[in-house]
């Protein structure tokens, strides 16, 4: 996530996530927007036409939604990543093509395309992080090396 000062924080729109129902700056949600020809699609741009709402790039809120009427078709987290990815190869693909971007994922100029850029890849690690199952404590579980179990053990 992309740290933000307070001065711009108080510039940047608020937008409501329609799962969680807080509210977050525009640039930390998911925009889907209703389209006539094929229900809602993602608006990864954030300029897209027609009427639009908000989520959250996190599993509870997508997986929330794809249980809601806001869902036509029902969207999938899978999916919703895969799309996230797409855009996100596409955006470096331009952003190294104007040399706005080092061929090590370095930024050299920031513009729209490389603020868009470094928002995909917080969210990404976000999700990633969330999906990660927590570190088991010593106490409630047995740890994998055999000689800290019997060490365990001796103590008790």
């Amino acid at each position: 996530m992309t740290t933000i000062s307070s001065r711009n924080r108080s510039r940047m729109p608020v937008r409501l996530c329609v799962q969680c129902r807080t509210r977050a700056p525009r640039n930390e949600l998911l925009r889907l927007h209703a389209d006539a020809q094929n229900g809602n699609s993602f608006d990864l741009t954030l300029r897209g036409e027609g009427r639009g709402f908000y989520v959250h790039v996190e599993p509870a809120c997508l997986k929330g939604l794809s249980r809601r009427r806001y869902a036509s078709p029902p969207l999938t987290t899978a999916n919703v990543l895969a799309q996230i990815q797409q855009q996100l190869d596409q955006d470096k693909i331009t952003a190294q093509k104007f040399k706005w971007m080092d061929d090590g994922g370095g930024i050299q100029n920031h513009n729209r395309v490389t603020r868009r850029i470094q928002r995909f890849r917080g969210w990404l690690a976000n999700f990633d992080r969330s999906r990660k199952p927590d570190t088991p404590n010593d106490s409630d579980h047995e740890s994998v090396n055999p000689d800290l179990n019997e060490a365990s053990n001796a103590r008790q």
